[in-house]
């Protein structure tokens, strides 16, 4: 229940729905510490919470690294744990490929994870491979159409369309972010890198 409890209020994206969810995260794993799902929900938790700078960046980072790795070794056969993992590496400064490992394994274990497929494509932009970027993004946004992490999936769109020089999708997919979420500063940046090629 608790598990539950922080993802509905990590999916608010917001400063003070990010704490209480790393706070219902951290009650679940006090009671139950080989919990895997919960720290893989708190590594997700701190480390969104250290992108949009609601902390310090390097101290959350480093402690959401702590529990992805946790939630893996506790179960390496939980697709949320390999999510986690992948997501936390390629926010913290790691080569992709490492953060490309746990994200196929994911993958591997349930293919239909929209989640993994979208933060693959995000890792495949990194490494400048836009072409296998584009099928992942994809494939998570069929697989999962009205997901509440649409917003930060479609900058993979975004800069898999920029990266190929399709300037004209990247400018719509970069209007639809914003749509959804005004206030996402990500979109934004994009969007005017777009206009500046265009």
């Amino acid at each position: 229940e608790l598990f539950l409890r922080g993802q509905w209020h990590h999916y608010r994206y917001n400063k003070a729905e990010n704490q209480e969810a790393r706070d219902c995260f951290t009650r679940a794993l006090e009671q139950a510490p080989a919990y895997a799902h919960a720290s893989a929900g708190l590594a997700l938790a701190l480390t969104h919470a250290g992108n949009v700078g609601w902390g310090d960046r390097e101290v959350l980072h480093d402690e959401a690294l702590m529990h992805a790795r946790n939630a893996v070794r506790t179960d390496a056969r939980d697709p949320l744990g390999q999510l986690a993992l992948g997501l936390v590496l390629q926010n913290s400064g790691f080569p992709p490929a490492e953060a490309a490992e746990p994200l196929t394994e994911a993958i591997r274990l349930d293919p239909s994870y929209a989640g993994a497929h979208a933060n693959l494509g995000m890792v495949y932009n990194f490494m400048n491979r836009p072409d296998d970027a584009l099928p992942q993004i994809e494939l998570a946004l069929r697989l999962s159409p009205h997901d509440p992490r649409r917003f930060i999936w479609l900058p993979v769109l975004i800069v898999s369309h920029y990266l190929s020089g399709r300037y004209k999708e990247a400018l719509a997919a970069a209007q639809e972010t914003l749509r959804l979420k005004p206030d996402f500063p990500v979109p934004l940046r994009h969007l005017l890198a777009t206009l500046g090629q265009l």
